[in-house]
């Protein structure tokens, strides 16, 4: 189907069995390319684009973050991802006006159209650049309703993700989220779901 080797990795036997039993074909996969740049209020000016969302719920001269989402071409994408891996280095967490931090990340969207006469929607973000301050994110697929409709009890989410230790292996971690966890919010064109973005240590 349409998983990639890494979620792969992540499934459990049970998950990986009921998805290695589904016969369909992929209609369309698009995949989309973001730069999001963390804020600190005083360095945010109002010349963003057509393409650029901003948000902010925070009151005015507060030292707290507000960020911004960029769309890239594929070959800026990995070019500036490659150039921020070369320029790692120890990061400071303060909340320092007149400073921004920069993450990357991919958003996926594929349609199966599965053997039972259904399709399936999957939506997938990979984080090639972590964010440094971590919150919520939420992830959302919508369609058309007036021409479809989700189907209820069919909503499935996972979150994967990697620690890297200093001074021991790495460990892989997941969560799970069922059709009935109180962190999706469904409606008549689509459904959102909201995860806790993971600290570097736990």
């Amino acid at each position: 189907m349409e998983f990639e080797d890494h979620e792969i990795d992540f499934m459990d036997d049970e998950e990986f069995t009921s998805n290695i039993k589904l016969e369909g074909e992929v209609l369309s996969e698009d995949t989309r390319f973001y730069k999001v740049i963390e804020y600190f209020e005083e360095e945010l000016g109002d010349n963003m684009t057509s393409k650029e969302i901003s948000t902010s719920s925070t009151p005015p001269n507060e030292n707290v973050e507000t960020s911004k989402s960029i769309e890239l071409d594929e070959a800026i994408y990995w070019a500036e991802v490659e150039a921020s891996q070369d320029q790692e280095d120890l990061q400071t967490f303060e909340y320092i006006p007149g400073t921004h931090k920069t993450s990357y990340k991919t958003l996926t969207t594929t349609i199966t159209y599965l053997s039972s006469g259904k399709y399936r929607v999957k939506t997938s973000i990979k984080w090639h650049k972590i964010p440094s301050n971590r919150k919520i994110d939420v992830i959302g697929t919508s369609i058309n309703s007036s021409f479809w409709a989700p189907d209820p009890g069919t909503q499935y989410g996972k979150q994967n993700w990697t620690i890297h230790h200093f001074c021991s292996p790495d460990t892989k971690h997941s969560a799970t989220y069922s059709s009935n966890s109180n962190k999706w919010n469904k409606g008549a064109s689509g459904c959102t779901l909201k995860i806790n973005l993971p600290d570097n240590y736990t």
